[in-house]
């Protein structure tokens, strides 16, 4: 029989696994229940209509502003024409700020895998907490930071 210390750290590594395990569950039905109404269980989107994320979210990821920018635009939404693709798309993204900061974090997790080209640092709640604001931002005013990032018309 283990010592109580071991079985306790056992047990702990057991909880800790479960719940990232429930974190990604949830980011999944999350996705699969909000986000692909849009852009579809693939991640592909409905070209010229709704931007793809599958194997574009990841490279935006990969730097501090389009981290930001991403934590951002499924905190407060968007709307205004972006290209993507080659197309021209206007539209909304409506705000999911009334998600919890772990939810949206495993939910940007999620997305970040869709066809993922790259590794990614994964998104935590602590980031998804510190982009809140007390006064929400409008959706143009989400677009206009995509527009200061000079995302490519690769991204979303």
């Amino acid at each position: 029989m283990l010592p109580w210390g071991m079985r306790f750290i056992n047990l702990v590594l057991v909880l800790a696994s479960s719940a990232r395990c429930l974190a990604a569950d949830r980011a999944a039905d999350v996705y699969g229940t909000i986000c692909s109404i849009c852009h579809q269980s693939s991640g592909q989107g409905l070209a010229g209509t709704i931007p793809r994320l599958a194997g574009r979210v990841d490279r935006i990821a990969s730097t501090t502003t389009g981290r930001q920018y991403l934590g951002t635009l499924i905190l407060y939404g968007m709307n205004g024409k972006i290209a993507v693709d080659g197309s021209m798309i206007s539209g909304v993204m409506p705000s999911f700020s009334y998600l919890s900061d772990e939810t949206l974090a495993a939910t940007l997790n999620h997305v970040v895998r869709l066809d993922s080209q790259i590794k990614v640092k994964a998104f935590t709640p602590a980031e998804i907490r510190e982009l809140r604001r007390t006064e929400p931002l409008s959706g143009s005013a989400v677009h206009a930071l995509r527009d200061a990032l000079k995302i490519d018309d690769n991204s979303p």
